[in-house]
């Protein structure tokens, strides 16, 4: 007892990437990412405070998800995260879309 066990996937995606896909996805434009050394949310308005306040936190880190624990449970279970590629996006992508999370601007192609 007394073990953490994080499930989450070892595997990672850049922000960059992750928002190339989703926009060639779900047919928006991509935002122009300002670089942290000019970003000053004290020249930001209150709304755009708001809004981009509860995301900070998932910005500014990489979070310490140790899966270690959770690895050596699941041991000969078979289960293996999947691989963060551009088919496993897609997927989650149309996922968000078919269950009503999101919708996109244009009709998505199914992919592969």
């Amino acid at each position: 007892m007394g073990k953490t066990f994080h499930i989450a996937n070892i595997a990672t995606v850049s922000a960059g990437h992750f928002v190339d896909v989703a926009s060639d996805f779900f047919g928006f434009r991509k935002p122009e990412f300002i670089p942290l050394k000019d970003f000053d949310m004290a020249t930001r308005t209150h709304v755009q405070q708001s809004l981009i306040e509860p995301f900070i936190p998932y910005c500014n880190y990489t979070p310490p998800f140790d899966v270690a624990n959770t690895i050596k449970a699941l041991g000969k279970s078979g289960f293996s995260c999947p691989k963060i590629d551009d088919r496993f996006l897609h997927k989650l992508f149309k996922f968000c879309v078919d269950k009503g999370f999101i919708r996109p601007k244009r009709r998505y192609v199914a992919q592969r």
